[in-house]
């Protein structure tokens, strides 16, 4: 590719050995500053390529979060319901839909009450879900640091796998 940082780089130094070898051409000397324009021309390129990928990916991993807070909302609003619930087999189905749902960001344990309710943790044991309660999780885009209340839950600490594991990785 004529394009790549490398080829410019490699056309920029060919147009500075010709230049070392005749500084009195003036199309060698045109030559070396065109070479050289094209390396910032490339790299400022590159940095905004870099730029708008990095805000694609921090934006899809902050929807990521939200997603997550919303689908432990949603447990813990369930385990409100569900035990005083006539419909209690439905409330259940839900309660599957939404683990399967956060199957897909986080990996996690579950303990399963008499009650039918549901508390979440990670697999090392830190809280999501705690009855009626939810831990929301909030990524530090500054440190890169994801919680869940208080607690540091970043990969590999509380979370190693699904879609928000990856996408902190």
């Amino acid at each position: 590719d004529t394009g790549s940082p490398a080829a410019l780089l490699t056309t920029f130094q060919t147009s500075l050995d010709m230049l070392y070898n005749d500084p009195s051409d003036s199309s060698v000397q045109q030559a070396t500053v065109q070479a050289a324009k094209a390396i910032a021309t490339g790299l400022n390129t590159l940095s905004n390529d870099l730029d708008t990928s990095i805000k694609e990916v921090r934006s899809s991993l902050l929807e990521s979060v939200e997603e997550v807070n919303g689908l432990l909302e949603d447990v813990a609003g369930l385990n409100q319901t569900l035990p005083n619930s006539q419909q209690r087999a439905a409330l259940e189905d839900q309660m599957g839909e939404k683990l399967n749902q956060l199957a897909e960001f986080v990996d996690f344990r579950i303990e399963t009450g008499e009650d039918g309710s549901v508390d979440v943790m990670t697999t090392d044991g830190y809280r999501l879900v705690e009855d009626e309660s939810a831990f929301t999780l909030d990524y530090n885009v500054g440190s890169g640091v994801l919680t869940a209340g208080t607690v540091d839950i970043t990969p590999p600490n509380g979370i190693s796998e699904g879609r928000l594991a990856g996408q902190i990785e």
